[in-house]
């Protein structure tokens, strides 16, 4: 099972758990360990018309190093999109300041030049700012021309690829080492193998030829306009992040991505301390849960922009094997995409063991009869 079809089988499952055995959407909340995680899992939901609110954070698109990337994206296809300009005109930091910015604006406003034109040949205007500030206007322009010849050259992802690096959004990330600004690399990482996914989609020959940047930006435009429009229906899926989750329950849980280098996480695999952290941070997704507990993971995920294969998390197998049940058996000649889903639709419901008794003093535990449900590949590996 790949991570794209990880997060539609979690889509259907829901749908289907809601059809059949009559959940509401806000019975069940989808637990993951990076906030980068939540793309695929947040455009499942889209694909299945379900609603979903992400919490404890911000949607994917909607986070401040993927607005900036996209906004690159935009002034580079459109040189008069003022909004993109003011957002990425001293991001990565270039002396360019807001006064500067407001000078440009009033000029281009009250000369009828546009913006673009002004900075192009800002030597030829007499815009008042000063001449190094004038040289670092002119540089940000040939970099935008530079990457707007690559729009023509390129594909969708290895323009994205191009973009990052040589804009110096990636240098500025990944030097930051704060939990904040690992996060934030993780996510340019994953929008990066978010455009890699929609060039496969669209292109099964794997070259990717004739998709462009534009093809993207039409895509993305989709999403993030609905996730513009107020959200007023409670009943919805939630989406966040384990820690984030601890001392909620939810009826029905998804636990996703377990696989090892993600939970427990890469950073911490070197460090007892730290992994034993990271199996009490497994034990607190797990006891979310209520009624129903359902466990997947892939065995091949984009990272870093290539198709990387997984192994389940160690985690898995510390579990009682009493309280799990797994979907198929292992060895089964791998289905297509399409037969899959087929046949993940007819599976049996899932039902608990026996009725957990509520008990406001008490949290839900191993010892309690449960199935931990884990939706099983048919490859050789497990998902």
């Amino acid at each position: 099972m790949t991570d794209t079809l990880e997060g539609m089988t979690v889509a259907r499952r829901i749908s289907d758990m809601c059809n059949v055995e009559h959940f509401r959407y806000s019975d069940f909340v989808i637990l993951y360990r990076t906030n980068a995680q939540s793309r695929i899992m947040e455009e499942s939901m889209r694909k299945y018309n379900i609603p979903y609110k992400v919490f404890g954070g911000l949607s994917f698109y909607q986070r401040k190093e993927i607005k900036d990337v996209l906004a690159y994206m935009r002034f580079i296809v459109n040189n008069n999109d003022i909004e993109a300009f003011r957002r990425i005109v001293n991001f990565p930091a270039r002396k360019i300041g807001n006064t500067t910015i407001s000078k440009l604006l009033d000029f281009s406003n009250n000369s009828n030049i546009s913006v673009w034109e002004l900075i192009s040949n800002p030597h030829d205007y007499n815009v008042k700012i000063n001449g190094p500030t004038k040289d670092r206007l002119l540089a940000f322009a040939k970099l935008i021309g530079y990457f707007t010849e690559k729009t023509e050259e390129l594909n969708a992802y290895d323009f994205t690829v191009e973009l990052v690096n040589k804009s110096g959004l990636n240098t500025e990330l990944f030097m930051d080492k704060t939990p904040e600004g690992v996060s934030r690399y993780e996510n340019i990482q994953e929008l990066l193998n978010g455009v890699k996914s929609f060039c496969e989609n669209r292109d099964k020959d794997g070259v990717f030829t004739g998709i462009s940047i534009h093809d993207y930006l039409e895509n993305v435009s989709i999403l993030t306009d609905h996730e513009s429009e107020e959200e007023e229906d409670v009943d919805r899926v939630s989406l966040m992040t384990i820690h984030s989750a601890k001392g909620l329950e939810f009826t029905n849980v998804f636990i996703v991505g377990v696989e090892e280098n993600i939970l427990p996480n890469a950073m911490t695999l070197y460090s007892p301390a730290e992994l034993e952290e990271e199996r009490r941070l497994f034990y607190v997704a797990i006891t979310r849960a209520m009624k129903n507990l359902i466990i997947t993971y892939s065995v091949s995920r984009f990272r870093f922009g290539n198709i990387t294969s997984m192994v389940s998390s160690r985690f898995l197998n510390e579990l009682n094997p009493e309280f799990l049940e797994w979907f198929d058996k292992p060895g089964k000649q791998s289905l297509s995409f399409e037969d899959e889903l087929k046949k993940y639709s007819s599976m049996p419901d899932t039902k608990t063991e026996s009725t957990i008794k509520k008990k406001s003093e008490s949290k839900p535990s191993f010892s309690r009869k449960r199935k931990l449900v884990s939706v099983k590949d048919t490859g050789n590996t497990n998902s």
